[in-house]
């Protein structure tokens, strides 16, 4: 998490307390992407897991189970860097080939951390720009991924609280 914003390790936690504690309206409310994130961590994380984890920890566990695309990562270079006061951004290099997308980086404590809320957001247009190429809904495009990831069908049950907040 050294190399990490705070910013993204918070969307983590989100991701963790919406698995956790968000109805079916809230579920179905979130963006794309959000949705998406939220509904993998139900699908694939055991609850006494998760009950227990933090933002921090639905990170490194996103990693280490390959949502976050290792080999991707490895392959990733930045190029064109851009400084604006505390914030920068870098086009993205795969390899040999330039891509339009670019990362977005804050410096947190005197140290350069990537941001991920910009890649979340790009995401979310490439998931919608799919869901309109195949004309399907979000939830169906969603569903099938997580099916094709996990090896396992989605339970209907998905959409439920996993746990009650308490007053």
């Amino acid at each position: 998490m050294k190399y990490v914003s705070q910013r993204t390790v918070d969307e983590y936690q989100k991701y963790v307390d919406w698995a956790l504690y968000a109805d079916r309206r809230t579920l179905k409310n979130l963006s794309i992407i959000n949705k998406f994130q939220v509904l993998l961590i139900k699908h694939q994380i055991p609850l006494e897991q998760l009950r227990s984890m933090t933002g921090k920890d639905a990170f490194i566990y996103a990693t280490n189970h390959d949502w976050i695309s290792n080999e991707t990562v490895v392959k990733t270079t930045i190029t064109d860097i851009q400084l604006q006061g505390e914030q920068a951004s870098a086009v993205v290099k795969i390899g040999e080939k330039l891509t339009s997308h670019k990362y977005q980086f804050i410096r947190e404590n005197n140290q350069w951390k990537f941001d991920m809320i910009d890649t979340l957001n790009t995401a979310n247009l490439a998931l919608q720009a799919l869901i309109d190429k195949q004309g399907v809904s979000a939830e169906q495009l969603i569903f099938s991924m997580i099916e094709a990831a996990s090896g396992s069908q989605v339970s209907s049950t998905i959409w439920e609280p996993l746990l009650i907040k308490k007053p």
